[in-house]
């Protein structure tokens, strides 16, 4: 969805977040996989910006979006190889291991 901004637009994507429910997983790669594949869809300057506590723990048994069953540094560098997309990713607050 492109951002047009405006608070009806805020409304209808905090209306979408709160009718979610937390499970315990946290599928980073396959969200930003999912990202690139909007990214790739449209014009324009394509940068992609993940903030994250922690580690992914679902990449490795994802059989949709990693049936290779890579490594997560070698799924993302083949991925947004040549794609045009800037990937940034900020731990924020990351425990030493996964650090």
């Amino acid at each position: 969805t492109e951002w047009a901004g405006g608070r009806a637009q805020v409304d209808a994507v905090m209306a979408k977040v709160e009718g979610l429910n937390p499970w315990n997983g946290s599928p980073v790669v396959r969200a930003i996989l999912r990202a690139r594949g909007d990214l790739l869809r449209s014009e324009g300057a394509k940068n992609l910006v993940v903030l994250t506590d922690g580690m992914d723990n679902r990449i490795d048994k994802d059989a949709a979006y990693n049936p290779d069953k890579k490594g997560v540094p070698e799924l993302l560098t083949e991925k947004f190889s040549g794609s045009g997309i800037g990937l940034h990713i900020v731990g924020f607050q990351v425990s030493g291991a996964e650090e």
